[in-house]
């Protein structure tokens, strides 16, 4: 599990290659969950345009000749997408 705070982000740095997800976890789920009410979940390979396990919902580019950036924002998209926790 990896839990953020609100305005925080989490780094990895790769040598060489790039990973399967932004997380190099062997992950096929990810939730998240807003002030503990609302829950997003997403599903690797899921087709969803915006998904934080696939790479290609990332913002991403070549910072330089050795790093590759990659950035996920959570949006209002997001938080509106959610469910509700029972």
């Amino acid at each position: 599990m990896v839990a953020l705070n609100p305005n925080s982000e989490v780094k990895y740095e790769y040598i060489n290659r790039i990973p399967g997800n932004a997380f190099n976890l062997p992950a096929d789920s990810a939730y998240i969950t807003f002030d503990n009410a609302k829950r997003l979940i997403y599903r690797k390979e899921d087709g969803k345009p915006r998904n934080i396990l696939e790479l290609n919902g990332y913002d991403s580019g070549l910072e330089n000749e050795y790093w590759f950036k990659f950035q996920y924002n959570i949006t209002n998209e997001d938080y509106d997408n959610a469910i509700i926790i029972e």
